[in-house]
């Protein structure tokens, strides 16, 4: 079998050799061969540089097991016309997406491929069952602190009703064959491709399934970046809310006081779970942290109403 890791970057140079060495330290099995595409929009970064080097370290471990590598490039600065090209220009049977920023453990394609040996054929998606966040500078590691002071929420599937992989796409395995029957990824979509993709899947009756996986994800390094990231996946999951006819059930009086209860929440949480990850100073930064980021994805929804009011995707 032939499983296709598809990476789509852009001035990735902080994280993509990280994301690249992973790859090189898999445990494969005997009968499973990888094939590596990357698409690149067009970085002005060393990230083509890093590249390289990766391939090059993935070719000297790997050896017989990689077929073949492939660097693309898109001017679109869509990720689901960016992800269409991974499928298109792959030849896997499943893909494993990865982001520049993702790292993998040791034995996540070995658990992978041990798991789908034994699954019914119409198993369309496989995600881990946990995603461990890295800090590299105050500002980052305080947001991991955040995060993590979620931690009963971070660490399962937070998209149960939805029966979504709570990762997104990172480290997801998708059947290459399921992706074309449903169309593929929404090429007008920024973000939230992933989400729209599951619900398309989710609707023709296809499997998701969990398996014992573990994927690293780096954090933003700037306090901006990470709301700015906030406010677009807002934006975009509130247009797909719309397309779906997915609708809240909660009123904004009831949302507004479990959102401040919430704060509360995750300022204590960060005090009792947060000393392995965090410093006084950076779970003293939670419920400020909390408020921004609410304040960004409320105006990515804010947006997104407008614009889908205008025939934004019509």
């Amino acid at each position: 079998m032939l499983l296709t890791i598809g990476i789509p970057t852009k001035n990735s140079e902080k994280h993509i050799m990280y994301a690249l060495k992973s790859i090189a330290r898999q445990i494969l099995p005997k009968d499973l061969e990888t094939e590596i595409v990357i698409v690149d929009g067009n970085s002005n970064d060393k990230t083509l540089e890093y590249i390289k080097k990766g391939f090059h370290i993935i070719k000297e471990s790997l050896g017989t097991k990689l077929t073949e590598t492939k660097i693309l490039f898109e001017n679109v600065g869509r990720i689901g016309y960016a992800r269409n090209m991974i499928v298109m220009n792959s030849q896997g049977n499943w893909i494993l997406w990865l982001d520049s920023d993702n790292l993998i453990e040791e034995y996540y394609i070995w658990k992978f491929w041990h798991m789908i040996r034994g699954s019914e054929t119409g198993v369309a998606v496989i995600y881990p069952s946990r995603v461990i966040f890295i800090g590299k500078n105050f500002m980052s590691k305080a947001i991991v602190c955040y995060l993590y002071s979620t931690l009963p929420k971070v660490n399962v599937n937070i998209h149960k009703e939805e029966q979504l992989p709570v990762t997104a796409m990172q480290g997801v395995f998708t059947r290459r064959s399921d992706i074309l029957n449903i169309g593929g990824f929404d090429n007008r979509l920024k973000a939230g491709e992933d989400i729209d993709l599951f619900l398309k899947l989710k609707q023709k009756g296809y499997i998701f399934k969990q398996f014992n996986g573990k994927l690293y994800a780096f954090t933003k390094d700037s306090l901006r970046s990470w709301l700015h990231q906030a406010l677009i996946w807002d934006y975009y999951k509130t247009i797909i809310q719309q397309t779906y006819s997915i609708e809240r059930k909660v009123n904004g009086k009831i949302d507004l006081y479990q959102d401040l209860f919430r704060i509360f929440e995750n300022y204590i949480l960060s005090a009792v779970y947060g000393g392995r990850w965090c410093n006084t100073s950076q779970i003293l930064m939670t419920p400020l942290l909390f408020i921004l980021r609410k304040l960004s994805f409320y105006l990515g929804r804010k947006l997104a109403l407008y614009d889908y009011k205008r025939r934004y995707l019509r």
